[in-house]
């Protein structure tokens, strides 16, 4: 595993976590697409930074874990979003890096949230690339993840036929403390 890819279990007192859990759930999604050349799809809602308060305030919390700072200055916020996944094979997601036009600064970190109740049988971590070699970190509630933007990634395809995987996505510029 690629020893930038941070994990942060715990990340929020329950009566925050369960509210950020309910909140995304009720936004509104869109399917979404990228320049990804497959039939693989998801929805997204749009960039929810800024018209938010929940999620302006949320983006200030989770750049410090147990009093310590992960950025070397602070960092601002780019774009937020929640994805949602549903069921299936073909519904994970698409290998791609969150750097935008050929790395051209305006991401440099992200941040994912894994907000709700879910069984690790069920799959729908995130995969990361490295060279050849594909590790997952499993999606467990109250987890963050923290990498450099320009690391490929996707959402693993997910088992449950019941729910969706939600997930709340943060691109930061700024820069880590590694």
């Amino acid at each position: 595993m690629n020893k930038l890819i941070k994990v942060y279990d715990n990340v929020f007192d329950l009566q925050m976590l369960n509210y950020l859990d309910n909140y995304i759930q009720e936004l509104p999604y869109y399917p979404h697409s990228s320049s990804a050349p497959d039939k693989n799809n998801f929805f997204a809602t749009d960039n929810i930074f800024g018209e938010h308060n929940v999620i302006n305030f949320i983006s200030d919390v989770i750049t410090t874990y147990n009093g310590k700072q992960l950025f070397q200055e602070t960092p601002s916020v780019t774009r937020a979003y929640a994805n949602a996944h549903n069921y299936g094979k073909h519904n994970g997601g698409r290998w791609h890096t969150d750097e935008g036009d050929n790395g051209n600064g305006w991401c440099s970190v992200t941040m994912l949230l894994y907000l709700q109740e879910w069984n690790e049988k069920w799959l729908g971590g995130t995969m990361f690339k490295d060279g050849e070699e594909v590790n997952t970190i499993p999606y467990v509630r109250n987890r963050m993840v923290v990498f450099p933007a320009n690391i490929p990634h996707k959402a693993e395809h997910h088992l449950n036929k019941d729910f969706m995987r939600f997930s709340l996505a943060f691109k930061m510029s700024g820069k880590l403390n590694v």
